[in-house]
């Protein structure tokens, strides 16, 4: 499991109170890609997009969240700069089981409570708090993941497994993008040590 992202690390971005939470590799890609996008549709938009965690894996501290939160793949949060509708709809769509919850649904304030969609059926790559494969099965279903399951008339991608981040893709990318970072370093260097050389030719050929 630890090939596919099912190993555990410490994320980059703390929550809202500051305090860093722990998650698979392959969700914290996922955050990571969905981030780079959101950065894309700002730019397009010409707007200021900042996504927000509200709550991370790994955290049993809320008792509104009991079964949820307890370990991997699911996340609150918000994204500043969107209308909370925009945002479900854009974390769909970058393959999150993605729910606008509102206080009139439970104890709890306005966000966004999302998962990653597993890369194939239920097949998580690290373990997920008690309720999560309901939820993604309802999310599949077209129902709103909560107790009393009713149906959710919001937009959903379809068909919704082409949004299923694919975390191998990503790791490809990524060492791309790392190779293509140091050949650029070793061509400034280069160019800096031929200059460099250059100088030094013209000085000694001063000399005589």
């Amino acid at each position: 499991m630890a090939g596919d992202g099912g190993r555990i690390i410490l994320y980059t971005q703390p929550n809202i109170y500051g305090t860093r939470f722990n998650c698979s590799a392959r969700t914290g890609a996922h955050l990571d890609s969905t981030k780079r996008a959101l950065a894309k549709r700002a730019a397009k938009d010409g707007k200021t997009y900042t996504l927000r965690i509200i709550q991370g894996c790994y955290n049993s501290s809320v008792d509104a969240s009991a079964g949820t939160h307890d370990k991997d793949a699911c996340l609150d949060v918000q994204i500043v700069g969107m209308t909370w509708a925009e945002a479900q709809r854009f974390l769909r769509a970058q393959g999150w089981a993605a729910f606008w919850r509102k206080p009139s649904q439970g104890p709890w304030s306005d966000h966004i409570h999302m998962v990653s969609l597993p890369p194939y059926k239920l097949a998580f790559v690290a373990p997920v708090g008690i309720y999560v494969p309901g939820q993604v099965n309802d999310y599949y279903a077209k129902l709103n993941g909560l107790s009393s399951h009713l149906p959710d008339k919001s937009w959903h991608p379809d068909p919704i497994k082409a949004t299923i981040f694919n975390y191998s893709v990503w790791i490809e990318e990524l060492t791309a993008r790392e190779r293509l970072r140091n050949l650029t370093k070793r061509a400034l260097d280069l160019k800096a040590t031929i200059d460099a050389t250059k100088r030094l030719i013209a000085r000694l050929a001063g000399k005589n």
